[in-house]
């Protein structure tokens, strides 16, 4: 069993839920899982670490917005520091920028949304879905460092106390040729990646003022909101709530379709869902096909009871 580093993403000095899920794994199949936090306040993020069980935690304080030719240089240096032969990471948009650039450099082997991870035979091998989720299909990595982004919710995040040793690298970080700057509106919100619920909304709602209902079920849910493009698309809510295969691809425990017909490229963004259920008045709508409960009405009638119904449930 190998040293793996696992790159931890923070968003306004917060650990995403998904990186912990990350840390669980490399613990599960690695001899020894390290972290790597890329964060100004990286002491404080490294003291909450402590709670999922990292053997070491390694942490880089001078890079003050995210660039991904700093994170590179970062992530390489926790690399040739630690010796790890494995290098995990939850699959989000800045990991699927900046890392597969580190791979290049090392000329090593990467797969992006894995589904399953484990050592086989001294190799990696993972199961990711190709063909627009219509297949499962099993990649060995060969290379000495296998380089491998987790599909979010997949692995549970567990608790598991450490002590670990923290340790500051020192990193020559690049003057970078550009640098993102979070915008707090955004990040505010659940991510529909990390959700462990998701009320989504396609062209069935009608219009901006037709998410609401979903809104309210995904707050009383503790859950986010999806869309398909074609809401998306008809501006009636932003960019990073769409699922699909031009959007974000989520793994929730409960995925509900209101108005959504279910075409290929949408199932392609939620079919790992735990379960499914489908709200719309088009009984032959794709979206039974995959669905575990189907509900053939309107809409904007089977979620207020829905609503109704949890809001009992809750007390």
């Amino acid at each position: 069993m190998s040293n793996i580093l696992v790159f931890v993403e923070t968003r306004q000095g917060k650990i995403r839920k998904s990186s912990l899920e990350a840390i669980t794994l490399a613990k599960k199949i690695g001899s020894k899982a390290i972290a790597l936090v890329v964060d100004a306040d990286a002491d404080k993020i490294a003291t909450e670490l402590k709670e999922y069980g990292p053997d070491a935690v390694y942490t880089v304080k001078g890079i003050k917005n995210y660039s991904p030719d700093a994170y590179r240089e970062a992530l390489s240096a926790a690399i040739e520091k630690s010796g790890a032969k494995i290098v995990l990471a939850s699959q989000t948009a800045m990991a699927t920028d900046f890392i597969p650039a580190a791979a290049a450099k090392l000329n090593a082997g990467m797969v992006t949304d894995a589904l399953e991870v484990k050592i086989d035979g001294g190799k990696v091998v993972t199961r990711k879905p190709i063909y627009a989720g219509k297949v499962l299909a099993d990649y060995a990595i060969n290379s000495d460092i296998a380089f491998v982004t987790i599909r979010p919710n997949v692995y549970p995040a567990e608790s598991a106390a450490s002590s670990p040793a923290v340790e500051e690298l020192a990193v020559s970080i690049p003057v970078p040729k550009a640098e993102a700057k979070e915008t707090k509106s955004a990040s505010d919100e659940l991510d529909v990646s990390e959700a462990d619920v998701i009320i989504s909304g396609g062209r069935g709602v009608k219009g901006p003022e037709g998410f609401e209902p979903l809104k309210e079920l995904a707050t009383l849910l503790g859950g986010a909101v999806g869309a398909s493009r074609s809401a998306v698309d008809s501006e009636w809510i932003s960019h990073q709530h769409q699922v699909g295969q031009t959007g974000k691809t989520v793994s929730p425990v409960l995925y509900v379709a209101c108005g959504i017909s279910g075409k290929i490229q949408h199932l392609a963004g939620m079919s790992s869902s735990k379960y499914i259920i489908a709200i719309n008045k088009d009984a032959e709508a794709p979206i039974f096909d995959i669905a575990d409960f189907g509900i053939v009405g309107d809409l904007f009638q089977v979620l207020p009871e829905l609503t109704k119904k949890v809001k009992e449930v809750k007390g």
